[in-house]
């Protein structure tokens, strides 16, 4: 893995330090950046000490840099600093040409390495570009502090993508666990490995799924645990040094593998990659389980509603329709359900369609849904309840009217219903509208 490595001059120290701070400026593409300061650097700046017009600048810059050396070359930072004491001082040579002599005998020295020169002097960049040796160097760059975006770009495409060893991956079936605010049943996945030599500030995980037997990617079918189409778990890895250990376990419900009712093996393998542009940098091996989808038994029992008329009940989401289902399920333990309720009106037949989103099924039909999660393998929900305010329905007026229902139950992974009952009938509304209310006074 070749290191990044940057060498300033005094006058790039001065005009980074007029622009801002220069651990920050040099922070901001994200690079794991090694800056040299050869003793000219510092040579330099002692001489500009005896400018009146740039004393208090180079006193200042002098003080961050030596305070940067004291507290960030080994603090594990993007940036880290530190001095080379082998260069030799030569007053009577101009620093320019001494970063330049210096600069190529390190990157002949170092060929795996990437270097940057960050000069704002232009008779030192020239010099730099014109000289015959580092000419024929290709592991090197020139840079100004205008040019700088530039030339970390340039050490980002130079850069190797790393290493990654010690892959192991272990697999816990059937687990409990709490997602958000339901518990599910799943796998945990244990993934452990080590990587070196990245040049980033951070690496993402991913671990892919695919049916063993066919060797067909899952495809992810509602978003939630998906990277482009298809069933994954994501993790971030913040590489702060040269090798970072990588440990965690994560933890994926039955649901979202999206399979058919069945026997399957499945395979899964992870693999660690630079966010920035995509690029793999290391896979693991792959490791199989088996796992039986079994199709959810349903029986729906009763179901009943209840109209919130006006001035008789106050919910604090306002007065409303509510809808309770008495239901047992089977083969069904930590698996999402949802009780989804339709309605329509009884005189005409026509299903009541939604008008701003929030209570709202397929189709773009008024939907009032709950969802529960079973324990156990057999779970009875004696009383599953939906709700929905009335201002929900979008019904025209507030007129008396008769409404039906109809409760259904979904599983999760099941692109159908499972069970259905009866549209049950009830009403809304008010014998008598109620009168406008009275224009605002003038």
């Amino acid at each position: 893995m070749a290191g990044l490595i940057a060498i300033p001059d005094a006058s790039f120290f001065i005009r980074a330090q007029q622009s801002g701070d220069f651990h920050e400026y040099l922070s901001q593409p994200g690079l794991r950046l090694k800056v040299v300061i050869p003793r000219p650097v510092f040579w330099e700046l002692d001489e500009l000490r005896f400018k009146d017009d740039q004393a208090y600048i180079v006193r200042e810059v002098r003080r961050r840099l030596e305070q940067l050396l004291r507290t960030q070359q080994t603090s594990g930072a993007l940036v880290t600093y530190e001095t080379d004491l082998e260069t030799r001082l030569v007053r009577e040579q101009p620093v320019g040409e001494q970063l330049v002599s210096y600069l190529v005998q390190r990157a002949r020295r170092f060929p795996h390495d990437r270097f940057v020169l960050l000069s704002h002097d232009i008779a030192a960049r020239n010099l730099a570009l014109l000289s015959p040796d580092f000419q024929q160097l290709r592991n090197v760059h020139v840079s100004s502090l205008e040019e700088w975006p530039a030339a970390a770009e340039w050490l980002l495409a130079q850069a190797e993508p790393g290493t990654v060893a010690g892959w192991a991956i272990r697999l816990t079936q059937n687990v409990m666990q709490d997602v958000g605010d339901e518990r599910f049943q799943g796998v945990r996945v244990s993934v452990a490995c080590d990587i070196s030599d990245f040049a980033f500030g951070e690496a993402t995980v991913k671990i892919w799924f695919q049916d063993a037997a066919t060797q067909v990617w899952l495809e992810d079918r509602n978003g939630q645990y998906e990277t482009g189409g298809y069933v994954t778990l994501t993790d971030r890895l913040p590489v702060y040094s040269d090798r970072e250990r990588y440990e965690n376990t994560l933890f994926l419900p039955y649901d979202e593998l999206h399979l058919n009712p069945g026997s399957h093996q499945i395979s899964l393998a992870a693999n660690i990659l630079n966010p920035a542009t995509g690029r793999q940098i290391g896979e693991s091996g792959w490791a199989e389980f088996g796992y039986r989808e079994r199709r959810p038994e349903v029986k729906l029992h009763a179901a009943a509603v209840q109209a919130v008329h006006l001035g008789e009940r106050r919910d604090q989401r306002g007065e409303g329709v509510e809808i309770s289902a008495n239901f047992t399920v089977d083969s069904w333990r930590g698996r999402a359900g949802e009780m989804r309720v339709y309605f329509r009106d009884q005189a005409t037949g026509e299903q009541l369609m939604d008008k701003n989103g929030r209570y709202v099924c397929d189709g773009g039909l008024v939907c009032a849904a709950e969802r529960f999660v079973p324990g156990q393998e057999h779970a009875r929900f004696r009383r599953c309840v939906a709700f929905i305010p009335l201002d929900e329905l979008h019904l025209p007026d507030r007129t008396r009217r008769t409404l039906e229902c109809v409760v259904t139950l979904w599983a999760a992974g099941h692109r159908r219903e499972i069970a259905e009952s009866e549209w049950l009938a009830f009403e809304v509304g008010e014998d008598e509208p109620r009168p406008a209310a009275p224009p605002p006074k003038a």
